[in-house]
């Protein structure tokens, strides 16, 4: 059963636990990240260098890989809270993705519909969306909920999503915590006819301000 994240233990961070989201926060995550690419290499051998070269590259240039190949750095341990859950940040994030949101809503369509796939009826249509939603607690269909996710229709221009997605996943990445035990809180993408999705998944527990969180995107 999942564990929601109590709203008193959400807002007990003080404002010194908050996170950056700007190349100052990005380049802070990815120093961490080379430092449990560390403890992989010395845990599993050459194997995993391959990942640790990958952070290096990323620490010393300041730039993120491309979304659909996200930094996946194995090593660190099971945490019993992650930094998604501390003080504000959440909703900090909520408010950062927001502004993305805006900057793309100008691309919206109406929503379509096409042949389905393989395999059913000829006569059956599957929907394609045409909108850009802010989400919590979402699930689109898989084992790991998002805590915290963008959806974006299917109709929409595949540039268009490319570049709001990178946007996104940059502000997203600042609070990923992947691990190899339990995967932690890790950074996720999802494809489908009706719409792709990109977010902060996890496991074990759930937003409990989610609606907060839908909202502040939504806005």
């Amino acid at each position: 059963m999942k564990k929601v994240q109590l709203f008193e233990q959400y807002i007990s961070g003080s404002i010194n636990e908050s996170v950056s989201f700007d190349k100052k926060g990005i380049k802070a995550k990815l120093e961490d990240k080379v430092r449990i690419a560390k403890i992989a290499v010395e845990k599993w051998g050459g194997s995993y260098e391959k990942v640790l070269a990958t952070a290096e590259a990323s620490l010393k240039s300041g730039k993120l890989p491309s979304y659909k190949e996200p930094l996946m750095v194995q090593g660190d341990d099971k945490q019993d809270n992650y930094d998604i859950f501390q003080g504000r940040n959440a909703v900090q994030l909520a408010e950062k993705i927001s502004k993305v949101i805006k900057k793309y809503k100008k691309y919206e369509v109406e929503q379509s519909s096409t042949g389905a796939a393989a395999g059913w009826s000829g006569t059956a249509r599957a929907t394609v969306g045409g909108a850009i939603e802010g989400r919590s607690n979402f699930n689109p269909g898989g084992k790991r909920d998002f805590l915290i996710a963008v959806t974006c229709g299917g109709g929409i221009d595949r540039s268009v999503k490319d570049k709001m997605f990178q946007e996104i996943y940059e502000l997203m990445f600042v609070l990923d915590q992947y691990n190899s035990s339990d995967g932690g809180v890790m950074f996720d993408y999802s494809s489908g006819t009706n719409y792709d999705t990109i977010g902060l998944t996890n496991t074990a527990y759930s937003m409990s301000n989610s609606r907060q969180l839908i909202d502040i995107m939504n806005k």
